[in-house]
């Protein structure tokens, strides 16, 4: 049911959190290193790099829509994919995991499925933090501050509110409204510097509350929400 889907990733989302949370804490409890210009430095600027390519997300390559485009900007958008997913490709262990997700393909679908919730979708990167150990007993940790200026489509709002047909009175206040989320995001790397944890939490919410003025107005939203976490 809507309500056990619910609850499954309620408890999914606390436990992803919660383990990221440990790692942080370990790694603050110890001797903490900062060092800008060491390798460190270098996987701050990876994780930098990475939102800097999806600045704009990840396009699909929806034949239909290629084919209402010039050649010449149809060209352009099947370039700007194939570079993101290689540059993913490259950037992340196979076995990546996000969530209860896992590996490489399931992160591009994940992109894929973010971005099509927006008619437009720019993200701006923020402060960086790298947590690592003097002994070397966890894994670098790079946490990223970013912020998302995005505009809700109607076909991503029936996505990520399957219910929102019974009030498209109330949806009609969202769609194609600026909103401003602010965003942080962990990344684990591995020891030749690719990603194997990537954790994303976004302030939904405080964004919406923001946008429309009125917090009764989200809580009747979030009724209509059977959020799964392929859209989250």
């Amino acid at each position: 049911t809507s309500s056990e889907r619910g609850q499954l990733f309620r408890q999914r989302q606390r436990q992803r959190e919660e383990d990221l949370t440990v790692i942080v804490i370990r790694l603050r409890e110890q001797r903490i290193l900062r060092r800008p210009t060491s390798d460190i430095g270098s996987l701050v600027l990876r994780a930098r790099e990475f939102y800097t390519v999806f600045r704009h997300g990840l396009e699909t390559l929806d034949p239909v829509a290629q084919q209402l485009r010039t050649p010449h900007v149809a060209e352009l958008v099947r370039a700007s994919v194939e570079r993101k997913e290689r540059y993913l490709r490259h950037a992340v262990d196979p076995d990546v995991v996000y969530g209860s997700l896992v590996g490489v393909h399931a992160l591009l679908d994940q992109w894929r499925k973010h971005t099509s919730c927006y008619s437009s979708f720019t993200l701006e990167v923020g402060d960086a933090e790298c947590l690592t150990t003097t002994d070397g007993s966890a894994s670098p940790v790079v946490v990223l501050r970013t912020r998302l200026h995005a505009r809700f489509s109607l076909q991503g709002l029936a996505v990520m509110f399957p219910q929102s047909e019974k009030r498209p009175d109330l949806i009609a206040r969202f769609v194609d409204k600026p909103f401003t989320f602010d965003c942080a995001t962990w990344f684990q790397f591995s020891e030749s510097g690719r990603i194997v944890i990537y954790n994303v939490q976004v302030n939904v919410v405080e964004a919406l509350v923001a946008a429309v003025g009125s917090a009764p107005v989200v809580a009747e939203l979030a009724q209509l929400s059977t959020v799964t976490p392929d859209y989250v």
